[in-house]
């Protein structure tokens, strides 16, 4: 019941600025061209069915930043480290400093079947952690939460991309005047962040 209200609240709320148009919401609501990637900083498949780190991101600045992956993988593998250590997962400080990474620590003890103790390698549980727990909640509303510490405006917009009936896939963009300017602030927070897990 928990994730699916999770996936239910995948998309980014608060100060959003959700530019609804049904027209053509392909269309960039900062300079109105069709198809910009000039203030596009990130795009997510809606389905999940294609994209990078667990959360559908298919492009726009964002796209290029393996920190997000490498935080969610290093969070599991502290998580699987603790456990066979303790038995009982604690999270260390510079989790607890994160409420989203907090949360989502404390949210892996509920993954259903799951064993730290049929691993031989560390890495190979935390990679299996990661994919038995479905994290898109948390991957994209922290990633919203750092983009928007690191001056993204929220601009939102939604495409339906509908080419074949009952095949329809929904794409949610972000915007901003300085896409790369953002991208780059976001790269560096993620760095300082993994920087305190070492």
């Amino acid at each position: 019941m928990r994730q699916q209200q999770r996936r239910a609240n995948a998309v980014p709320k608060g100060n959003a600025k959700l530019v609804s148009d049904e027209q053509d919401a392909e269309t960039c609501p900062i300079c109105k061209k069709e198809m910009c990637e000039k203030h596009l900083l990130a795009v997510f498949d809606g389905d999940k069915a294609e994209g990078e780190f667990g959360m559908g991101l298919v492009g726009g600045s964002l796209c290029g930043i393996t920190e997000i992956g490498e935080l969610w993988e290093q969070v599991c593998l502290t998580w699987v480290r603790s456990a066979n250590l303790s038995g009982n997962p604690a999270a260390p400080k510079w989790i607890l400093k994160e409420p989203l990474l907090r949360s989502y620590y404390e949210d892996l003890s509920s993954v259903h079947g799951f064993s730290v103790n049929k691993y031989t390698s560390d890495d190979d549980a935390a990679h299996d952690l990661r994919v038995d727990f479905d994290d898109i909640y948390y991957t994209t509303k922290f990633l919203d939460e750092v983009s928007s510490r690191c001056g993204w405006c929220r601009l939102i917009t939604n495409y339906v991309f509908d080419d074949r009936p009952m095949m329809s896939t929904t794409y949610l963009s972000w915007w901003d005047t300085n896409p790369q300017k953002i991208a780059d602030r976001v790269r560096d927070e993620l760095g300082r962040i993994l920087a305190l897990s070492r």
